[in-house]
């Protein structure tokens, strides 16, 4: 796995291309993954037959920005897998949804997402969000 510091799973193309945006205004050098549906994250994040690589090959993720209604696998049902297994259980996950119900927001937490953020439709509060929550995970100032 490369050193990715970012992992972003969104079906989206312009929430993904947002999403790209505010994290090269943080830092343009970080290393970001890009992964389109719920499938291709634990494809990716457990490429071990479903099973999680060693902890040290998950050492640079410093944040997982994870759509929740993705296709395949909802954000959901990645979360949970992360959170199953102590070499994924301490990476940060913050869901991003354009949906508002308490109780999917509840049953996110519980799961053990660090935040859960309602997706904007403006442009600039939608960057803005991304940027505010990164920032923190990366201590640097926006």
């Amino acid at each position: 796995m490369k050193n990715y510091q970012i992992i972003v799973v969104e079906d989206s193309p312009s929430d993904a291309l947002f999403t790209k945006i505010a994290l090269e205004e943080i830092d343009e050098t970080l290393e970001i993954a890009w992964l389109q549906d719920g499938e291709e994250a634990i494809n990716f994040l457990f490429p071990n037959l479903g099973q999680p690589l060693d902890k040290p090959e998950y050492q640079s993720i410093r944040i997982i920005l994870l759509d929740l209604n993705l296709p395949r696998y909802t954000g959901l049902e990645v979360l949970t897998k992360l959170k199953n297994y102590a070499e994924t259980k301490e990476i940060p996950v913050v869901i991003f949804s354009s949906s508002e119900m308490k109780s999917g927001i509840e049953e996110c937490i519980a799961a053990g997402a660090e935040q859960y953020i309602v997706k904007s439709i403006d442009f600039d509060a939608y960057t803005n969000a991304i940027k505010e929550v990164v920032s923190k995970k990366l201590n640097v100032a926006i």
